[in-house]
């Protein structure tokens, strides 16, 4: 007899995947526990009127009642979020390649982007909504402007992190041809 056979197989208690799956479900109970627990303390102790901070139930019956029109605007929201970051990486991820193309844009762009970031959006929404209105364009430009700093800014710096055969394949070339030459291969290595 072998000593692998004299030993006992160890096998995992029974009440180990009931234990997993209670632990999943407290994963998941705990914080939107916390959150109604803390909703009610809110209620509570605060003293506000209910169409202020309503309460949980009366908000999910809304919810349920009213959702042609919540899923709507959903949409719409998406909408102008998705098109503002568009246009918030292509302007920055833009701006971040022409400052790295051309140098001195940098100095001549960076401060008037950095004015841009340090106006308060308070007053920026406000002026954008005087200026075009209360339409697509106002919104999808707030929110463009509000992620094309981080844009501009993280691009530069992965720009700067990189090695440096890859940031010069950005520069322009003379001709096709002699870009071709110079193109990195990797047949070689």
């Amino acid at each position: 007899m072998t000593i692998a056979a004299e030993l006992p197989k160890s096998s995992a208690p029974p009440w180990r995947p009931l234990l997993r799956v209670a632990l999943a479900i407290l994963r998941v109970a705990m914080p939107i526990g916390s959150v109604l627990l803390l909703w009610y303390l809110a209620i509570w102790f605060s003293g506000l009127p209910a169409f202020v901070i309503p309460l949980p139930g009366r908000v999910l019956e809304v919810l349920v009642t009213d959702r042609v029109f919540i899923f709507e605007n959903l949409l719409a929201t998406l909408q102008v979020a998705a098109i503002g970051f568009v246009f918030a990486n292509v302007a920055g991820i833009g701006l971040a390649v022409l400052f790295d193309l051309i140098p001195f844009t940098r100095h001549l762009l960076m401060p008037a982007a950095i004015t841009l970031r340090n106006v308060p959006y308070v007053a920026l929404i406000t002026v954008l909504m005087l200026a075009f209105g209360d339409s697509i364009l106002s919104k999808t430009t707030i929110v463009a402007i509000a992620g094309f700093f981080p844009v501009l800014v993280n691009t530069m710096q992965g720009r700067c992190a990189c090695p440096m055969p890859f940031p010069r394949s950005w520069r322009p070339r003379k001709s096709p041809a002699a870009a071709a030459s110079s193109w990195p291969s990797r047949r070689n290595g």
